[in-house]
């Protein structure tokens, strides 16, 4: 299976919206790159992951199939359909968020800016990637 979006920049859990189930991973500019860039999941449910990524490769696996994980494979059991099992990998571990939908955004955000939001899309204009 090939990852939708990989990158070598580290990752941090940046951001949360709980009410609108958006959750941000960013690889801020500040480590010498022009710009930032944003994993947003959107409608989240279930997130299973560490809060630093020193690498990033994100697939986007069939939620209608156990993958083994007993605590993963009950949230999956009762899914509404448009939901999706996201794999996060770094290095030699997998981690795991159940949500609606992944985007990928560059932008070049202030530091304590965040592109979460429903009334604006500041740091969402350039998308480079996209869960299917």
């Amino acid at each position: 299976m090939n990852p939708f979006y990989q990158s070598t920049r580290k990752f941090v859990l940046t951001d949360a919206l709980v009410s609108h189930g958006q959750l941000l991973l960013r690889a801020d500019k500040i480590d010498g790159s022009r710009c930032n860039e944003d994993v947003i999941f959107f409608d989240t449910l279930y997130i299973q992951l560490p809060t630093y990524f020193n690498t990033l490769r994100l697939f986007c696996r069939p939620a209608d199939k156990p993958i083994g994980y007993e605590r993963i494979d009950k949230a999956l059991a009762n899914l509404p359909k448009h939901y999706q099992l996201f794999e996060l990998s770094s290095e030699a571990e997998s981690y795991y968020i159940v949500a609606g939908f992944c985007r990928v955004y560059k932008n070049s955000l202030a530091f304590g800016e965040t592109s979460l939001g429903v009334l604006h899309y500041k740091g969402r204009e350039k998308e480079v990637a996209r869960s299917i």
